[in-house]
């Protein structure tokens, strides 16, 4: 049988392929999520029953993951999947143009656009001022239903924790009343974009930096994210970094001090 007879509409790939490709990728997203919590119980000093049940907290997002998938998957029209295949091809295309600018003149984005550096600073202080919050503001912001699924399972503070966060940074009125920044988040369902993107005006004829065989310079891609090193690392390496190269230095990616457990678990404690 020819191969286009057997192919999936999901995407291009055979059935085997595609269940194949899902596999890997939950089997490495698996690791991850172990990884990340073996070393984060080695670093809070927990016992091992904590490390255990973070690996059981691992191994329920891997499901959760997979499920998500194949909504996503589901929900998607072919339309939409060939409009996401396009963007992300126009976008790596742009970014090999730039990259080989880069590495002719030497120069990145950061350090030849004044307006991307300033935005980009901008968004840095005010990663610094959310993240460095009184914890009775963290507190003023949890829900009930918040409270009640981080009794048991502390570690699911930290992403209440790190939504929190990137809420205070777009509302910050430096980075709300900047044009050359845009919050995504999870503006695109079951699509992964970027938290926040930079995008200056381009140069024109006549202005001191206008160079005509400058590619276009596409959005600088910024990720919010604790300082971990697995965190780091995870977000690093996430598709949209790695399958369109929108990110050319290790700067895309802002950390913040990762709350110690005691912390976390005073934010999401029932006052009395």
């Amino acid at each position: 049988m020819p191969r286009s007879a057997n192919l999936d509409r999901t995407g291009g790939l055979t059935p085997q392929e595609r269940d194949a490709a899902r596999a890997a990728a939950s089997k490495q997203r698996e690791e991850e999520l172990s990884q990340q919590a073996a070393e984060f119980a080695q670093q809070m000093g927990e016992s091992g029953t904590i490390h255990d049940q973070a690996l059981l907290a691992a191994q329920q997002a891997r499901v959760e993951a997979s499920q998500n998938m194949d909504q996503a998957l589901a929900n998607a029209t072919a339309k939409q999947r060939r409009q996401v295949t396009d963007e992300a091809r126009q976008a790596e295309a742009e970014a090999v143009a730039l990259t080989a600018y880069e590495e002719a003149t030497g120069a990145s984005i950061l350090v030849t656009n004044p307006e991307v550096l300033e935005a980009y600073n901008k968004l840095q202080a005010a990663t610094e001022r959310a993240a460095n919050r009184p914890v009775e503001e963290f507190q003023a912001e949890v829900s009930e239903g918040q409270r009640d699924a981080v009794k048991d399972k502390f570690w699911r503070g930290y992403a209440y924790v790190g939504t929190s966060i990137e809420d205070a940074i777009a509302a910050d009125p430096e980075i709300a009343n900047d044009p050359r920044i845009t919050r995504l988040g999870a503006a695109q369902r079951g699509i992964r974009v970027p938290d926040f993107l930079i995008q200056a005006p381009e140069a024109q004829p006549g202005d001191p930096d206008y160079d005509p065989n400058r590619p276009r310079v596409p959005a600088y891609a910024v990720d919010i994210t604790g300082g971990s090193k697995t965190s780091v690392r995870e977000h690093r390496n996430r598709e949209y970094i790695t399958g369109t190269r929108l990110y050319h230095d290790p700067d895309q990616v802002v950390t913040y001090r990762t709350r110690t457990v005691g912390e976390i678990k005073d934010i999401f404690r029932r006052q009395e």
